[in-house]
């Protein structure tokens, strides 16, 4: 599945233009803290449609962490979460791939929170 690595390489780059951050990265590994501020985007779950018959129907769930420094203000962490959800609606992702309802946030805390987004598209099965 080429194109999932193609959807996530696609939100780490608008990302990276996006954020004002030190690095994004596809991992689910801590980042040091040396290279904070940062956003972490992992690939929670995949799911198929194969009843609908053809063409067959994926969604995939993404989470993208917002990791900011110790002693950053709200405002920031808002700038930043506000950004990403703007990122990740406007992006251009591989044909035929689309959003499913809106950037979801969560686990606001001082200094990170958490984006998750919902993507589908349909392939043909032969």
């Amino acid at each position: 599945m080429a194109i999932l690595w193609d959807i996530l390489d696609n939100i780490r780059r608008r990302l990276i233009e996006a954020l004002d951050v030190r690095t994004v990265i596809i991992s689910d590994d801590d980042i040091p803290a040396s290279l904070l501020p940062a956003a972490r985007i992992k690939f929670i779950a995949a799911s198929s449609d194969f009843e609908t018959g053809v063409p067959v129907i994926f969604d995939i769930v993404v989470k993208i962490d917002i990791l900011l420094k110790a002693g950053s203000t709200e405002q920031q962490l808002a700038d930043m979460i506000q950004s990403a959800c703007e990122a990740l609606v406007e992006s251009d992702y591989p044909s035929g791939v689309r959003i499913d309802g809106a950037p979801a946030v969560q686990n606001i805390e001082r200094t990170n929170a958490t984006v998750k987004i919902k993507l589908r598209w349909a392939e043909r099965s032969e």
